[in-house]
C-alpha cells in the first residue's frame, strides 16, 4: 500500500492502524500506545517542514483539486513497508521514551524526501541520519511526546 502524505507542521506519511496493531502485544506495561489516528512516519521535522508547508502541499497536489495540475507526478510516495520488530528509543533531559517500528525500505523513503526537497528548490538534505519509523507508543500516549527525530545513533 502507498502511504498518504500530509504537509503541515511536519511532513508525514499516515500509517493505518492495521499496519501497526500487531505490535501492541510487544509493548511493556509503561508504554502508552498512541491513538488509532495518530500513527505516522515523520518525513521531515517541523523546523524544516513548517516554513515550506505550502510548497510541499502544492507539489503534492494537496491544496485544492483545481490545482491538481501543479502536482509533480514523480512524487508518488513509496510503499508503506514496516519492519518486523519493535525498537525502544530513549533520550535524557527531558526524559523521553518511544517504541518504534522501522520502515524496512529506508532508502526508498530517503529518496522520496530528497525528491520532495528538490521539487521545492531545496537541494540540501537537512536530516541525513534520520531513521524513518512509525512510533507506536511513548510514555504519555501523545504523539507530541514522541522522539520524532530518531537517528542511527539512537538505535546503537
Amino acid at each position: 500500500m502507498c502511504a498518504r502524505i500530509e504537509a503541515g507542521n511536519i511532513l508525514k506519511a499516515i500509517v493505518p492502524i492495521d499496519e501497526v496493531s500487531g505490535f501492541f502485544d510487544e509493548l511493556p506495561e509503561r508504554a502508552k500506545r498512541l491513538k488509532d489516528d495518530a500513527f505516522h512516519i515523520t518525513l521531515l521535522h517541523q523546523k524544516y517542514a513548517k516554513p515550506n508547508s505550502m510548497l510541499f502541499a502544492s507539489v503534492l497536489g494537496l491544496l485544492d483539486t483545481r490545482l491538481e495540475h501543479l502536482k509533480v507526478p514523480f512524487l508518488d510516495p513509496p510503499k508503506l513497508w514496516l519492519g518486523s520488530q519493535v525498537h525502544h528509543v530513549a533520550r535524557q533531559g527531558p526524559e523521553k521514551e518511544a517504541w518504534i517500528v522501522l520502515c524496512a525500505n529506508q532508502d526508498s523513503w530517503r529518496r522520496y524526501v530528497n525528491k520532495l526537497l528538490y521539487a521545492i528548490g531545496d537541494l540540501a538534505e537537512p536530516e541525513p541520519r534520520r531513521v524513518y519509523h512509525a512510533t507506536i507508543a511513548n510514555l504519555k500516549g501523545d504523539p507530541f511526546s514522541s522522539i520524532g527525530d530518531v537517528c542511527v545513533d539512537d538505535l546503537a
